[in-house]
């Protein structure tokens, strides 16, 4: 069972599941960040998606599949790579997921992905 979010600007960086159909019955697309048809969402590729997967047995759970914008980028005169200050985006991001699991804690939520975050920093919990 795929599921394949494209960006809206064309470009080759979307975000996927891929699932066994001897395990689960559906993969249905619920949000995504930025959202559809936002400026944001025709100018970026998307950093967040959320798909809800149902099990053969009818559980469900919401499975989020992320690639953070890397907190580096390389310097114009130089390879080496240094900490990019304006970045808003990764605090965005992890702002609207925090948001979407504290509205409902009831919620099963499993977070996968490229999280671009360094092994001594904060957690995202």
């Amino acid at each position: 069972l795929p599921y394949w979010h494209a960006p809206e600007n064309g470009n080759d960086f979307g975000l996927g599941v891929l699932a066994s159909a001897n395990h689960f019955m559906a993969i249905d697309f619920v949000d995504s960040y930025p959202a559809p048809g936002s400026i944001a969402a025709t100018t970026n590729r998307p950093r967040i998606l959320v798909v809800r997967c149902t099990l053969r047995n009818g559980n469900s759970f919401l499975f989020c599949v992320n690639h953070w914008k890397s907190k580096f980028t390389k310097s114009a005169n130089t390879s080496r790579q240094e900490r990019d200050p304006g970045d808003t985006d990764r605090e965005a991001s992890g702002i609207w997921l925090r948001e979407k699991i504290e509205a409902d804690p009831d919620e099963c939520y499993v977070l996968v992905g490229d999280f671009n975050a360094e092994p001594y920093e904060d957690s995202l919990g």
